[in-house]
């Protein structure tokens, strides 16, 4: 399914169906500490996402979530869903939603769930239930729920605002084919630089953010003609220059010399493995900094977009 069809069925309202789901207890734990977007800020570890909307579309349990400031990240993950132990296809495109209220209190769930998950969400009762083996759980699940605390913005509204910024992104799972980002004046943007590389490579040089305990939550990219670096880190306790071995798709001469992200990437990349894409966009010209999109696996649409930091 192409994102642009995905954004325009999932924008329905408040879509809960009779239908269970069923799922790896495991695949499903990931997925939630994927979407939670955890970072450090000022050596405290907190998360940027809390809540969440699973969609069930086309096989696969879905999360697409901006981080709480609104404006500087949106990210999207799945899962596939299992039917008997098999891989799920369904015959309808949409399945429906499962409406997590507080990500950290479904992770307490799970712990004692393992194996296959039976998921339903009630249509009348707000309630979510667990079913695993002999084992069954019953949490709050309400769509109406806050999206953060101190938020006006509800589970339902807040999942919309998400799909319509990542609405902007138009790229394939397949890695060789084009991606770009389109504006809210229309305007198409290609990336300055597309590469790709695997995923703990990536991780290994983005961790070295924590050494000594730093945890600065910066990330420096520089492109030079020895390849692509990743500087983390300060002299104090340990400045990092790490090399990427990477295969370069495109790059363009508007590429500064530097770019600065946050948004607690090495936290994600932990749980991601096999190829990555990076492609970084230049929208300096609107006084709007790069925007960093990492693509995660060639056949999932899995992605992270992260703002730069700007001075």
């Amino acid at each position: 399914m192409d994102w642009t069809t995905y954004v325009e069925v999932v924008n329905m309202t408040n879509f809960i169906s009779n239908n269970y789901f069923l799922v790896d207890t495991g695949a499903l734990e990931i997925l939630l500490k994927k979407t939670q977007r955890p970072h450090f800020i000022g050596g405290s570890k907190s998360n940027q996402v809390t809540s969440c909307v699973l969609v069930c579309i086309d096989g696969r349990m879905r999360t697409t979530s901006i981080v709480k400031d609104g404006v500087t990240s949106v990210s999207h993950f799945s899962v596939p869903l299992l039917e008997n132990g098999e891989s799920y296809v369904s015959d309808k495109t949409y399945d429906g939603n499962i409406y997590v209220s507080d990500i950290d209190t479904l992770l307490g769930v799970l712990k004692y769930h393992g194996g296959k998950l039976k998921i339903h969400q009630s249509p009348s009762s707000n309630k979510v239930r667990l079913t695993s083996n002999n084992k069954t759980t019953t949490i709050d699940a309400n769509p109406n729920a806050k999206a953060f605390a101190n938020s006006n913005e509800t589970l339902e509204s807040w999942l919309n605002k998400s799909l319509a910024l990542m609405g902007k992104i138009n790229q394939t799972c397949n890695f060789n084919e084009p991606v770009t980002y389109t504006a809210a004046n229309e305007t198409v943007f290609e990336p300055c630089l597309d590469m790709q590389f695997e995923a703990i490579d990536l991780y290994e040089a983005l961790r070295t953010d924590n050494m000594n305990g730093q945890k600065l939550n910066r990330y420096t990219v520089e492109l030079h003609d020895r390849g692509l670096y990743f500087t983390t880190g300060a002299y104090n306790k340990g400045k990092n220059l790490t090399q990427v071995n990477a295969s370069i798709l495109t790059t363009t001469a508007s590429l500064p010399d530097a770019v600065t992200f946050s948004g607690g990437l090495e936290q994600t990349l932990a749980h991601i493995n096999g190829k990555v894409r990076l492609s970084i966009f230049d929208f300096s010209q609107y006084e709007q900094g790069h925007r960093l999109l990492l693509s995660f696996g060639e056949g999932t649409d899995d992605f992270l977009l992260q703002a730069s930091v700007t001075r």
